[in-house]
């Protein structure tokens, strides 16, 4: 399980991401995120 890091900048929790960037906090965060919606 991963979260979104503080820094995303999205207006709302998507269900499907693309990510480029994975830190490893206490917590595992994923950063430089793409939303995917469905067709």
């Amino acid at each position: 399980v991963v979260h979104l890091h503080p820094s995303i900048c999205l207006d709302h929790k998507p269900e499907w991401v693309i990510y480029n960037e994975y830190v490893l906090t206490s917590r595992n965060f994923i950063r430089t995120v793409t939303d995917i919606r469905g067709e």
